[in-house]
């Protein structure tokens, strides 16, 4: 049986190397691999698992809101960190936030932000980088089995993300010129054969600025034909927003705020059988452990315009409320 811990783990990192491109939130494949179910209770573990989660955190200590299971799942968080006074030597408030429904194995629904502003002082102890992040997970896991000629294939899980995201920062730090806010979105992927593990590639998006989205996600399942396949997907919205490592001897004054908006937009349009060439296969015999019928996705026909609106409107709505 697939080892399911190794797989889940969302951790909001605190500063990674002073030369990363991106100073805050680099979710490698070994963070993102280690916190999708810290806190998750034993029914996480079951073969067939719908699970939402979310966190907020302060550098790299988080709050959980309490896990959610089944279909219609939905978890938040909001939690507020202070120190100071504004205006006072090392005064910050941040804030991070997250909301997290899965409505069933084809549809998700997600928000994340994080917001910040600091004055302090380099060089005083106790008193370094500074970050808050918000983190919206969904855990879907299932077995499935799909006929075809033997050998290995690829189920192929097509997602469309729509929305939109509002990421922007300013700091008087003169020597910062790493990104110090910005929004992921991330799928990550295991699989295994009994307790073979399967090599599960792991998509990732991510962007900084204010911008509308409309993506298309591939998550490549590979799968044995005849034999059944477990999969686990982690589906992680995480928007972050700090000062990253204070590099100056100045006081440094920060502001910065990252809003991830995805509400409702996160669907699984498509179900895809392929062969070893990559050549598309019938797929109308996969059969799965939670009834979920993968044979039956196709394309909707909702107005894709209409979608994005809306998720614009509500991250126009979500900007008026950051700190």
């Amino acid at each position: 049986m697939l080892a399911w811990s190794r797989m889940v783990v969302v951790r909001a990192l605190s500063s990674p190397p002073a030369k990363s491109a991106r100073l805050l939130s680099v979710l490698t494949r070994t963070s993102l691999v280690l916190l999708l179910l810290l806190a998750a209770p034993q029914e996480s573990h079951a073969l067939t698992t719908l699970l939402s989660q979310s966190s907020a955190c302060l550098g790299s200590s988080c709050e959980f809101a309490p896990n959610m299971f089944g279909p219609g799942a939905s978890t938040s968080i909001l939690r507020t960190y202070h120190q100071s006074s504004p205006g006072s030597t090392n005064f910050f408030l941040f804030q991070a936030e997250a909301g997290m429904t899965l409505f069933g194995y084809d549809h998700f629904s997600a928000y994340s932000r994080a917001s910040g502003e600091a004055n302090l002082v380099n060089g005083t102890p106790g008193i370094g980088g500074i970050s808050s992040t918000g983190n919206a997970i969904a855990t879907l896991r299932d077995v499935v089995s799909v006929p075809g000629p033997a050998g290995q294939g690829t189920l192929r899980l097509m997602w469309r993300v729509t929305g939109g995201v509002d990421a922007g920062w300013s700091t008087t730090d003169p020597l910062q010129t790493n990104t110090l806010a910005g929004v992921d979105l991330s799928f990550v992927c295991a699989a295994s054969v009994g307790n073979t593990p399967l090599d599960c590639p792991d998509p990732r998006l991510q962007w900084t600025g204010v911008t509308g989205v409309d993506e298309s996600v591939n998550v490549d399942v590979p799968i044995f034909f005849g034999q059944s396949v477990q999969y686990q997907l982690g589906i992680v919205l995480q928007a972050s927003a700090g000062t990253g490592n204070l590099l100056s001897a100045d006081t440094i004054a920060f502001l910065g705020h990252a809003v991830g908006d995805f509400s409702s937009t996160g669907v699984l349009v498509d179900v895809a059988v392929l062969d070893s060439l990559g050549n598309p296969l019938d797929k109308s015999g996969i059969r799965s452990e939670s009834g979920f019928r993968y044979d039956l996705v196709s394309v909707p026909e909702p107005c894709t315009a209409l979608l994005l609106s809306l998720g614009l409107v509500g991250l126009a709505v979500t900007r008026r409320s950051r700190v």
